[in-house]
C-alpha cells in the first residue's frame, strides 16, 4: 500500500469514497465537518492524503493544511480515517517529507491520543478537557 497526496483536479472523482472516512476524524472529535471541505480541497488550499492498494482501492484519506503560525510555517495533519491502519500507519512520514519541501518548521496533529502510539517522534504538547453536563 502507498501514500500520496492528490492533485485538486482528482477531488470530484474521489469525494464519495474518501468523504466518509474524513469525516470520521470529525467524529471522534465531536465535531461537525466543515461544509467547505470540499471547496478547500479544490482548490488546493487543504491537500487530501490517500492510502492506496496495488488494486487502486483506497483505505485511508487524510487532510492537510499549511498554516502560518509564530514559528514559521506548519503543516497541520487535519482529519484521518479508513481501514487497514497497519498497512498504512507510515503515512506521517510522506506528510513530513511534503513539509519539510514547502519549507514546514513542524508538523501538528490534534487526535485522539492514541495516535501518539502509531506515530514515532510525536509526542503531547496539549490536551483538551471535557465535562458532560
Amino acid at each position: 500500500m502507498h501514500v500520496e497526496c492528490l492533485a485538486p483536479v482528482h477531488m470530484t472523482a474521489v469525494w464519495e469514497r474518501v468523504r466518509p472516512m474524513i469525516d470520521r476524524g470529525y467524529a471522534a472529535g465531536d465535531e461537525l465537518m466543515p461544509e467547505d471541505v470540499l471547496d478547500r480541497l479544490l482548490d488546493g488550499r487543504t491537500q487530501l492524503w490517500v492510502a492506496i492498494d496495488d488494486e487502486g482501492e483506497i483505505h485511508a484519506a487524510m487532510t492537510t493544511d499549511l498554516v502560518p503560525m509564530r514559528s514559521g510555517l506548519v503543516c497541520w495533519m487535519g482529519q484521518c480515517g479508513g481501514e487497514r491502519l497497519r498497512d498504512w500507519a507510515p503515512f506521517h512520514r510522506k506528510v513530513e517529507e511534503y513539509a519539510r519541501a514547502e519549507g514546514c518548521v513542524k508538523t501538528i496533529l490534534r487526535g485522539r491520543e492514541g495516535w501518539g502510539r502509531v506515530l514515532g517522534g510525536y509526542k503531547v504538547r496539549t490536551v483538551q478537557l471535557e465535562k458532560v453536563l
